[in-house]
C-alpha cells in the first residue's frame, strides 16, 4: 500500500498487487484519515509519503507531531506490517 502527494501519481500502475493512493496536494493529516476510516485490507507494507506539502505553512515541530500521529494510526490499524 502507497499513500501520499502527488509523486506518487503514477506508481503501482503496473502492478496489480500494489494499492496506491495519490492526492494532489495533501498534507500530513489527510493521509491519516484515509488509513483510520478506510478499509485498507492487511497490507504487508505500507508507504506512506508526506510532509513537503506541510513546510510550506507550517514549522517542522508540527509537521513532525503529524507525522507520529499518523504513524501510530498506520501502526494501530495495520499491525501485521
Amino acid at each position: 500500500m502507497v499513500v501520499g502527494d502527488s509523486l506518487l501519481r503514477n506508481v503501482g500502475t503496473d502492478h496489480a498487487a500494489v494499492m496506491a493512493e495519490c492526492f494532489l496536494g495533501i498534507e500530513t493529516e489527510q493521509p491519516y484519515r484515509v488509513i483510520d476510516k478506510r478499509n485498507v485490507g492487511s497490507p504487508e507494507t505500507v508507504i506512506i509519503r508526506v510532509g513537503t506539502n506541510d513546510l510550506r505553512t507550517r514549522n517542522l515541530d508540527f509537521v513532525m507531531g503529524e507525522v507520529y500521529a499518523l504513524v501510530a494510526t498506520a501502526n494501530k490499524k495495520l499491525p501485521k506490517c
